[in-house]
């Protein structure tokens, strides 16, 4: 029998560990391996059903009984000889109830209905970041609301890349075979073309005895992959709501976030309550300025980017493309389907200048380069051109009383390094279990295992800030770029190094000792 204390996991002696692999989207995965596998128990958890605010969806529908059973596995139990199984008939498969994902125990249901909470988490942004973070708590039984401002499919801008390591994380949401199956674009590795013309080449399968998830990268459209990923966020257990416009953070009587205001779709505001509020709606998230916690560089050269697509654009291989100019960059990608992600960079002074007509603005810049103009004539742009930026935003620190923030609402930079989505990925697996450990904890543990979340995205991620940094120096200062582009050129596994660790399966430390910074770019000095 579950007892009060039973939370994440179950983690009591009377039933089952439960690891993700037995979750409903895993069990037909086949488990953990061979001789690995989890048999589930004899252990049924009894639930007395109250009446709770939140309105539950899919496999969560089996707890709107009044008194329900929760039975681990796929037990088959006779209705009769259990006591107090009322309201699920009488026969053995009446009494079966199939339980997909972890389910909250008692403790985190009584807090929901004497709190009044209409979730104990609420994530503000449907994307991959927000997706990430309520698939994962979800699966350790997280009862989790994701509200986002669009109806989904929605578009994105976006330069659409997905580093080899991304896909493990789609993997492990069991959304990497859909993706799949629409047919994007595999990428071997990226091309950079330098202001002097040099041009290096680097690919994720390489002989540098590193290794990725995968040898290829992803390029797909947002209108297809944020769809998918939210979709397994949902099979996870996790309830979302679209058209739903955060305004607002809620408080209580201190400091402390309690929730949020929203605008619905029929134009009525209202307050939502949670335990927590996670962040994750984005370059100009709302829910990082109202805590106070993100700002803008005004040190770091600011751009803005103006992005479409594109068919029929000659020359576009399985290599990622940046070409980097004295006043900001190009980027082009096949994105699958005959499409291309098209972007140009530029910096934040050029604003005026382009003004409302971002298309004339974004065709006379590729137009004016010979290099890039031969290879759109006879092409087609099928999407608006639209822009977005500045960038180069970050937090002070990701998490408030009540609150935490992931993926580009707590720190951007810039999109040459095409990081984006899988730290919004794998912020949303950082986060999860601080989340869950939180919700289990006192108010005084808050700081301390908050600030862990901190500390694990610096491990995560220190090292790719300061490349980002280094390369954005170099952009801003094409003397250094050149150099370092004459080396490259020259030099394919350093190429291949540098690639790697833009795939994020390469530790960042290994092109940041100051050898290799040095050969980079201040050696070719010494050769000219």
């Amino acid at each position: 029998m579950a007892t009060a204390e039973g939370r994440r996991r179950v983690p009591h002696g009377g039933t089952p560990h439960l690891p993700r692999y037995d979750a409903a989207p895993n069990r037909d995965r086949g488990g953990c391996g061979p001789g690995q596998q989890h048999t589930a128990r004899s252990g049924v958890l009894f639930f007395d059903r109250a009446q709770v605010r939140h309105h539950c969806r899919a496999a969560q529908a089996v707890r709107r009984r009044s008194s329900a059973i929760h039975v681990l596995g796929r037990l088959q139990i006779d209705g009769s000889s259990i006591p107090h199984a009322r309201g699920i008939g009488s026969s053995p498969a009446a009494a079966t109830l199939a339980i997909h994902g972890i389910v909250p125990a008692r403790r985190a249901r009584d807090r929901i209905v004497s709190e009044q909470l209409d979730a104990e988490v609420i994530v503000v942004g449907g994307g991959p970041a927000g997706a990430a973070t309520a698939w994962a708590l979800a699966r350790e039984g997280v009862d989790v609301l994701v509200l986002d401002r669009a109806m989904f499919p929605r578009d994105k801008i976006c330069a659409e890349y997905l580093s080899p390591q991304a896909s493990r994380v789609l993997s492990d949401m069991r959304v990497l075979d859909e993706i799949e199956a629409t047919n994007p674009a595999h990428l071997a590795g990226m091309r950079i073309r330098a202001p002097n013309g040099h041009v290096a080449n680097g690919e994720f399968a390489a002989n540098h005895g590193f290794h990725g998830f995968r040898n290829k990268g992803l390029a797909i459209q947002r209108t297809i992959l944020d769809e998918i990923v939210l979709r397994g966020a949902r099979t996870a257990g996790a309830r979302v709501e679209e058209s739903m416009c955060v305004t607002d953070l809620a408080r209580n009587g201190s400091a402390r976030v309690s929730g949020v205001s929203v605008l619905g779709a029929d134009g009525q505001r209202r307050t939502l309550r949670a335990r927590y509020v996670v962040g994750a709606d984005g370059l100009r998230s709302v829910v990082g300025r109202r805590l106070g916690l993100v700002r803008t560089s005004r040190i770091w050269p600011r751009r803005i980017a103006l992005v479409a697509h594109y068919r029929k654009v000659k020359g576009v291989t399985d290599m990622g493309e940046m070409h980097v100019d004295y006043d900001g960059y190009f980027g082009i990608v096949d994105v699958g389907d005959g499409k291309m992600n098209v972007a140009v960079v530029v910096p934040m002074s050029r604003a005026k200048e382009i003004g409302d007509d971002k298309a004339e603005f974004l065709e006379r810049w590729i137009g004016s380069r010979p290099h890039l103009a031969e290879r759109f004539v006879g092409a087609e742009r099928i999407t608006p051109v639209r822009a977005t930026g500045p960038f180069a935003t970050s937090s002070r620190r990701a998490w408030s009383p009540g609150a935490a923030l992931v993926g580009d609402a707590a720190d951007f930079f810039d999109p040459f390094t095409g990081e984006g989505i899988y730290a919004a990925l794998r912020g949303g697996e950082l986060l999860a279990p601080y989340l869950v450990e939180a919700l289990g904890s006192s108010a005084k543990d808050e700081g301390r295992i908050l600030s862990g979340y901190d500390r694990a995205r610096k491990r995560e991620f220190g090292g790719k800030w300061k490349l980002e940094r280094i390369v954005g120096m170099a952009i801003a200062y094409p003397y250094f770029l050149n150099n370092a582009a004459k080396v490259l050129s020259q030099r394919k596994d350093m190429a291949d190094l540098l690639v790697g660790v833009a795939g994020d399966f390469i530790p960042a430390s290994v092109v940041l000792s100051p050898r290799f910074l040095f050969n980079l770019f201040i050696s070719p000095a010494f050769r000219n």
